[in-house]
């Protein structure tokens, strides 16, 4: 194990800027240490947050053998490099002869030393110091916050919101350290800062996770369904653009990644996607001169192709708790132009206990029918000056669309609808528990505006399971 030094004998008037007892957290110095070759930042830290960002290989070393401090000076290679020797790189350097400035934000002292169990401390620590208003780092801070919500709010049990606890300690400890007093980052630094938290905390990886952390791919399909939607519903209750739900984006597409032989893998593996998921393959063409190389450019046509499809869908009248996402797919083809898009469509009603339901696949099955008669009509659209057309459409058997159970190619003419087709509620009414409200065959809800007709349901029950 790694100890910290505490600096106090090679530099005297440390000890009164780091007291071992009260900090404060935050303040820092300029000093020299042993293997390294320059100067460098150290911050005092408290010892629970060094041994969680270090994942227990690092300590406050105990004074006079008596007792471990509270408090400790963390030097800058440690919190940003995970360095123990060597040269100190540029964002770490500092000179002692020097003014050192004190960051003007005045966060509050427990903001550099998280625990992870604040979801406050988005707003305010790291938004506070980083404000980027409508840029995707504030989005992805958004999505942050939201994620350690849930936990609160105890709409995920057992596995999944064992997840989400360890991933949100995860990311505010590794978030931390861009609050470091001397920094000063753009927004978009703090979004690949983010976006890198996202790929390291999700999976549980020991480089940024404390021991014990569990990755999404330990989840079942339940759990990663209902942490998938309810990060999209809550989302887009407050925004709309692409960028707003990169989290979203980032988080089901580390989910469906996961190997083969993982228990979330296992599932999408194995012919699940007939329950509260549905997933439709869309052939497009693009009609530009040159196809599209950036995996982001082709994620956001599929977003904005997919809410195409939800509009003349009328998904948000029919019913407020429909999720869906769409994604690209990057395939080997002859022709640069053809592009696939992936469909998701999940039902948060599932979540709940109703009165009457309707059988999930009744979504996707008018889905395939309207675009077959040309009620769904994507035919050069137009998406940031690109006209994309659909193709073809596939409904998906499993992941990762190997087999499909329905093809429907769409006419050259856009059809005309002359009459309303509506779906009709079955006849159960059997409350079914709540934890399997996510099963293979599970049941939605969906409310069908024709006229006036409403649909009764049963108050919700909410569980809350408490450790």
């Amino acid at each position: 194990m790694f100890w910290i030094v505490y600096l106090a004998v090679s530099i005297p008037f440390v000890r009164s800027a780091c007291n071992p007892y009260i900090g404060p957290a935050g303040s820092y110095e300029c000093v020299q240490l042993d293997g390294y070759i320059g100067h460098q930042y150290a911050t005092c830290l408290s010892n629970d947050y060094i041994k969680a960002k270090s994942r227990g290989t690092h300590v406050c070393r105990s004074l006079f053998g008596l007792f471990t401090p509270n408090y400790c000076y963390y030097q800058c290679q440690l919190v940003l490099h995970s360095k123990e020797t060597g040269v100190v790189d540029i964002d770490c350097r500092c000179s002692p002869f020097t003014f050192i400035p004190k960051d003007s934000s005045t966060l509050s002292d427990s903001c550099y030393s998280p625990t992870g169990e604040k979801c406050n401390w988005y707003t305010t620590c790291l938004e506070k110091k980083y404000p980027c208003l409508n840029e995707k780092a504030n989005y992805l801070i958004e999505f942050s916050k939201y994620l350690c919500d849930m936990y609160d709010e105890n709409r995920v049990t057992g596995v999944g919101r064992e997840w989400i606890d360890t991933t949100r300690k995860c990311l505010q400890v590794s978030l931390a350290p861009l609050l470091q007093q001397w920094l000063s980052l753009t927004c978009s630094d703090v979004e690949r800062k983010v976006l890198a938290s996202f790929d390291c905390c999700f999976t549980g990886n020991q480089a940024c996770s404390t021991n014990g952390s569990l990755s999404i791919c330990h989840l079942s399909l339940s759990d990663f369904s209902t942490i998938l939607l309810e990060m999209k519903y809550q989302l887009s209750n407050k925004f709309s653009s692409f960028q707003s739900f990169e989290g979203v984006y980032k988080l089901f597409q580390t989910g469906i990644n996961c190997h083969n032989q993982s228990t979330l893998g296992k599932a999408l593996l194995n012919n699940e996607f007939t329950g509260p998921i549905n997933l439709v393959d869309l052939k497009v063409k693009l009609n530009s001169e040159v196809g599209i190389e950036s995996k982001t450019t082709l994620d956001e046509m599929a977003f904005h192709l997919v809410n195409s499809i939800a509009s003349q869908s009328s998904w948000k009248q029919l019913d407020s708790n429909l999720v869906w996402l769409g994604y690209g797919r990057h395939e080997n083809t002859n022709d640069t132009n053809i592009k696939h898009v992936r469909l998701t469509v999940i039902n948060r009603s599932s979540m709940f206990v109703h009165l009457m339901y309707f059988k999930q696949d009744e979504i996707v099955k008018k889905l395939m029918s309207d675009i077959k008669q040309g009620y769904i009509w994507i035919n050069h659209l137009l998406i940031n000056n690109q006209q994309v057309t659909l193709l073809e459409a596939s409904l998906c058997l499993t992941y990762p669309c190997v087999e499909s159970s329905t093809v429907v190619i769409p006419p050259l003419v856009k059809g005309v609808r002359t009459t309303t087709t509506t779906i009709q509620p079955t006849t159960k009414t059997t409350r079914r528990p709540a934890e399997k409200t996510l099963g293979r065959n599970s049941d939605i809800i969906l409310k069908v505006s024709v006229n006036t007709i409403a649909i009764s349901m049963l108050t919700s029950i909410i569980i809350i399971i408490t450790k």
